[in-house]
């Protein structure tokens, strides 16, 4: 007859509500987290890596692992700096031929007032707007156009 086993949990005297979820960021490309940087733990887990936390919109704090890319990127950004974090997905190593996860890392420049256009949205509508008048005078290059516009002074 099969013995019959008795199974007692193994605790730690570690509080872990001291650690915040962790981002699981390989739930799919384009996985993102944004947030407030506001603690950076070095040396932690059996591989001694950084874990940073991050406070999102609402209070919620949540913890992403370092990596080599993580580490270069977030040592740019000072704590209380909003940052976004966007996993790209695996990547095969040029050197190595492994593979590694790739992240784009961003840091709040400037925050924009509601109706304000990023330099982006503002380069589009400035193309769009000098094809338009292009076609209008056939005379006129886009180029030229966007030249024109460019030197004009905003207030």
């Amino acid at each position: 007859m099969a013995e019959k086993k008795k199974w007692k949990e193994i605790k730690s005297d570690r509080d872990d509500s001291d650690f915040p979820e962790t981002w699981e960021f390989n739930e799919g490309k384009n996985s993102e987290l944004v947030g407030t940087l506001v603690e950076v733990r070095k040396n932690v887990g059996k591989h001694n890596s950084n874990l940073y936390t991050l406070e999102l919109e609402g209070g919620k704090r949540v913890s992403c692992w370092g990596c080599a890319i993580l580490d270069s990127r977030l040592a740019e950004a000072e704590m209380g700096t909003e940052v976004r974090i966007v996993y790209l997905g695996k990547k095969d190593s040029k050197t190595s031929g492994s593979q590694y996860n790739d992240f784009r890392v961003f840091k709040l420049d400037i925050e924009l007032e509601e109706g304000e256009l990023e330099d982006e949205e503002i380069d589009e509508e400035l193309n769009f707007t000098a094809e338009k008048v292009a076609k209008k005078d056939e005379d006129v290059e886009p180029e030229e156009i966007i030249e024109d516009l460019e030197d004009v002074e905003l207030e």
